[in-house]
């Protein structure tokens, strides 16, 4: 075989293997879980019609705004179990403010893996500690005589967010790298429970952030309009300069929790499924009929 022919076939494995990862990728499977690639590469034509007919991930429904008073998450159908492998029925994924402390405490489990918090995540959780203590801050304007309310009740349940959702991120994230067991099977399911939930609860506490975010940029532009009225001394700017960072990070750090759960939560579906037996592959119906699919 010349050197030309061997060259051609290696450029049509290669194109092969191309083609099947981007079939497969269109199917919504996560990079750490695509091997299009090698089914395409090693089994040419084959390998491209195992990759066509491969069952896809459905995507999780995309988010929406709303108001701080009805935080908005799609509404679905789940079924978990809690740390002692007791079903419990949860009818709705809608987060609000009556119900965000009750979803927040489902998010503990006996069998997590403790994890030890980042230097970054200390600082937005003392941060977060202080808020809450203060519930809102105000500051006087100079001349007018008028005061600046910023509204703090954002904080509620924030530090309890972090540490929570720090917990479940890092045992999903160690169980979405090693192969599953059936022994554990109830505690893998509500792991994928309490992924998405940490995930809505994110997107719940980022868009009531957001709120009072969008408010306090306002007064902040005011104050750097000359032509406005409104005008506070250099140390109360500066607090609400150095205000406007730290929620801007918050709202920045919980919206890429929030989708690095969202991912994390369709690789643990798709393991319980593979990896589970009987059981995983039962549950994974289930799961896909009550959602519709």
């Amino acid at each position: 075989m010349s050197v030309k022919t061997i060259i051609i076939i290696a450029v049509i494995h290669i194109i092969s293997g191309n083609i099947s990862k981007a079939v497969v990728k269109s199917k919504n499977y996560p990079d750490s879980i695509n091997h299009g690639f090698a089914w395409g590469f090693f089994l040419g034509i084959l390998g491209l019609i195992i990759c066509l007919f491969k069952t896809p991930i459905p995507k999780r429904r995309p988010s929406t705004s709303s108001s701080s008073s009805n935080y908005s998450r799609n509404t679905t159908k789940s079924r978990n179990t809690s740390g002692n492998g007791h079903y419990r029925q949860t009818n709705s994924r809608t987060v609000t403010r009556q119900n965000f402390a009750q979803k927040l405490n489902t998010l503990n489990d006996s069998g997590d893996v403790k994890v030890q918090a980042s230097p970054q995540q200390k600082k937005m959780v003392s941060e977060a500690k202080t808020y809450r203590a203060a519930k809102k801050r105000t500051f006087s304007t100079v001349k007018s005589g008028e005061q600046i309310s910023i509204d703090l009740s954002w904080s509620e349940n924030l530090a309890e967010l972090l540490e929570a959702t720090e917990v479940v991120y890092s045992n999903a994230e160690l169980n979405c790298n090693r192969r599953m067991v059936s022994e554990r099977f109830n505690y893998y399911i509500n792991l994928h429970y309490r992924s998405f939930t940490a995930a809505d609860l994110c997107h719940a506490k980022r868009e009531e952030i957001m709120v009072s975010l969008n408010n306090l940029r306002k007064i902040i532009s005011r104050l750097n309009d000359r032509s406005d009225f409104l005008r506070v001394d250099k140390a109360s700017y500066d607090q609400l300069i150095a205000l406007r960072g730290s929620m801007y990070n918050l709202t920045e750090y919980l919206g890429k929790r929030r989708d690095l759960l969202n991912k994390q939560t369709a690789v643990i579906r798709e393991k319980i499924r593979n990896e589970c037996g009987d059981r995983g592959q039962r549950w994974y119906q289930e799961l896909m009929e009550r959602a519709g699919k």
